[in-house]
């Protein structure tokens, strides 16, 4: 216990004698320092700024997703089942493009009436957005049944 007594004060002793030569830092510790510290805030600032772009890439994907998802929905119940190629802005300022095309059509068992599926393919994008980065495109297969003019 001793010798590890005399040991820590010889070290404390010889530490006080090393400060007392020097004074302060150095102008290359400092730079040092410096150059360290610059380093680590841009990974801080790298990172935050991802984090940033992620939010806003959810946030729009979770926009896009609902406001697609009941356009789609409504489609052959709110607005007509048709072929052909339509286009829109939601209010919120996303940018809208629905292809809708048949599919296959089938005659009823008893003959009377037909159906058809249509492939209705809806793309949401932002506006100015990258394209294939800043859209989401979304899939549905409608049916209709036309029953025959009496």
């Amino acid at each position: 216990m001793r010798r590890v007594l005399t040991a820590c004060l010889a070290g404390i002793a010889s530490l006080k004698a090393r400060r007392g030569r020097r004074g302060g830092f150095t102008l290359i510790e400092s730079l040092v320092a410096f150059v360290i510290l610059t380093l680590a805030m841009g990974a801080l600032m790298q990172g935050l700024g991802g984090g940033a772009r992620n939010e806003s890439r959810g946030d729009f994907l979770l926009r896009a997703a609902r406001q697609g998802r009941s356009q789609l929905e409504a489609l052959g119940a709110a607005t007509p089942l048709a072929a052909g190629e339509t286009s829109g802005r939601y209010g919120d300022g996303l940018v809208w493009r629905l292809v809708v095309s048949p599919v296959r059509s089938v005659a009823a068992a008893d003959g009377n009436g037909r159906t058809t599926a249509f492939l209705a393919r809806l793309t949401v994008r932002r506006p100015g957005g990258a394209p294939g980065q800043d859209q989401l495109t979304l899939t549905t297969i409608k049916l209709a049944v036309a029953k025959p003019r009496q």
